[in-house]
């Protein structure tokens, strides 16, 4: 009974442990998971879909069937303001799986996006350059010369 007693206890503290730690994104190169993997701008511009200046107008989380208190991913309804590559709708809607790599944002922030087409949604890579506009101001400036001139 006090090995049991003593295995649980151990349990807690790890899983309480792990759940107080802050996440980070799994940035890591496919072709050696030793090393992290973030995109220049214009490796993620030569691979996105679009590169947009949107805003969140609305956010809905998607209850995890297998976490009675969990989120599977989130939906973000987005007010493009300005394309600066490629061609969306005014309003797109994207989508971020709720782990490491889902790319996080909160109503009413503005962010520079680097998208690619999922069909009925988008994704950003939280990896790779998209950010609120106003942590993205030297990449846009980078995209200046690059905008148009595909």
């Amino acid at each position: 009974m006090k090995i049991i007693t003593a295995n649980l206890c151990l349990g807690v503290v790890i899983v309480s442990v792990l759940a107080e730690s802050t996440v980070h994104a799994a940035c890591l190169d496919p072709a050696s998971l030793d090393e992290y993997l973030y995109p220049t701008v214009e490796q993620e511009m030569e691979a996105a879909t679009a590169v947009v200046i949107a805003t969140v107008s609305s956010k809905y989380a998607v209850k995890d069937p297998a976490d009675w208190d969990g989120y599977e991913a989130f939906y973000y309804s987005l007010k493009v303001d300005t394309q600066l590559v490629g061609d969306v709708h005014s309003s797109i809607l994207m989508r971020a799986w709720n782990d490491s790599g889902g790319y996080r944002m909160e109503v009413g922030q503005t962010h520079l996006l680097f998208l690619n087409d999922k069909g009925k949604y988008f994704t950003s890579n939280n990896c790779g350059n998209s950010g609120t506009l106003s942590e993205r101001l030297d990449i846009l400036s980078q995209l200046g010369g690059k905008v148009g001139n595909e």
